[in-house]
């Protein structure tokens, strides 16, 4: 099974085998978690049949029927912050697979509504581009140029990463109307090396072992 999704614009999203990420764009914009239709959404299922506590013989076909419903409030758009692991381990197919899911990702927000940011972190976390809105297109194809030029080297220093994105959320190149949201892409590997004053003294001593 090779599922698809389709947004509110119409547009039939690419397989989920082939895009997994742009599926999941796909579904955080249909609920507006990423600005595209609601800001605060809440949704509910009934079902009318089967009635609670029914039974059936075994191999029994049955068709349920019931609705959904979907209420929230409307949001004016989303500034969203990629933060992008940089460090060693990303190297070859790895940081092929991120550029394209975070590309993927970037394609698949409303253009009118959005505002993008990459940051990029091993070692330490370094912004790449500042939020920067998805119209003209040519703000879409400096947005993929960031995307292209993340690196693979030093350690895995994901906190610094996530701080240099609250940042940037939080400071005065934000909208404040809009959802501020980060999304971060790892590979999850152990970091190869962390400088000494980044190295938290509460470490247990078989992490402190495995980073020598």
């Amino acid at each position: 099974m090779n599922p698809t999704a389709t947004i509110d614009s119409g547009r039939s999203m690419a397989s989920l085998g082939a895009r997994p990420w742009a599926f999941i764009a796909a579904l955080m914009l249909s609920v507006g978690l990423f600005g595209g239709s609601a800001a605060n959404a809440a949704g509910s299922v009934q079902f009318n049949s089967p009635a609670d506590g029914s039974s059936a013989v075994v191999n029994t076909a049955i068709t349920p029927t019931g609705s959904a419903s979907i209420t929230g409030t409307t949001g004016d758009g989303l500034d969203l912050v990629l933060v992008l692991d940089s460090s060693g381990s990303m190297g070859g197919s790895r940081a092929a697979a991120q550029r394209a899911a975070a590309k993927a990702l970037v394609a698949s927000l409303p253009t009118s509504t959005s505002s993008v940011s990459i940051v990029e972190f091993d070692s330490d976390a370094n912004l790449v581009i500042g939020l920067t809105p998805l119209t003209p297109a040519s703000n879409i194809t400096a947005i993929n140029a960031a995307i292209d030029v993340v690196d693979a080297s030093g350690g895995t220093f994901i906190g610094s990463g996530i701080d240099e994105a609250t940042g940037i959320l939080t400071g005065a190149g934000a909208t404040a109307s809009r959802s501020q949201q980060m999304v971060v892409l790892s590979d999850g590997a152990p970091p190869l090396e962390i400088p000494p004053s980044m190295q938290p003294l509460h470490w247990p001593p078989a992490w402190k072992t495995f980073m020598r």
